[in-house]
């Protein structure tokens, strides 16, 4: 009656197994929606950053043409085209230390979501491993019960001679 045993101790073996491909397959679609959602929270704070560059542009645009156009006034004496001239350059070097700032901030924000995706990617790979080594155990161990099985059978067999 030991086959008996053994052949309820596959049949468990088997639905185990069973259960652990799932779970494999599970973490490969978890994966696939975390690269999904990853991606797209990088784009939407890279619209975000454009957004606020296209701002920062659009404002110096601005004041560099309202510059300019006092520049075209003929009554103007070179000292106050001179100090136009000068607040134009502080407009642009404001401009670019605005925008440093913003390409930092958002770079940051790329970094931290870049980093969080890693450690639950690490995270599903570890228990990935794990259940990879289940599995190899599970498929040792239902090898050595059909073995033993099969041992079981041929030795309760009757013998007539």
């Amino acid at each position: 009656m030991g086959w008996v045993t053994l052949t309820l101790r596959k049949t468990e073996l088997k639905r185990t197994h069973s259960d652990y491909q799932k779970q494999l397959l599970d973490i490969s679609r978890t994966k696939r929606r975390m690269a999904r959602e990853s991606h797209y929270q990088q784009l939407l704070v890279r619209n975000d950053q454009q957004e606020a560059l296209r701002g920062i542009r659009n404002d110096y645009l601005a004041l560099r043409d309202s510059y300019n156009e006092q520049l075209n006034d003929p009554n103007l004496s070179d000292s106050e085209k001179a100090n136009i001239r000068t607040q134009l350059e502080q407009a642009l070097e404001e401009r670019t230390f605005n925008e440093n700032e913003i390409k930092a901030m958002y770079e940051a924000d790329l970094t931290m979501l870049e980093d969080n995706a890693n450690d639950e990617e690490t995270m599903l790979d570890q228990e990935q491993v794990q259940i990879e080594a289940q599995l190899e155990a599970i498929k040792a161990e239902l090898d050595a019960v059909g073995e033993a099985i099969s041992s079981q059978i041929q030795d309760s067999t009757i013998k007539l001679s």
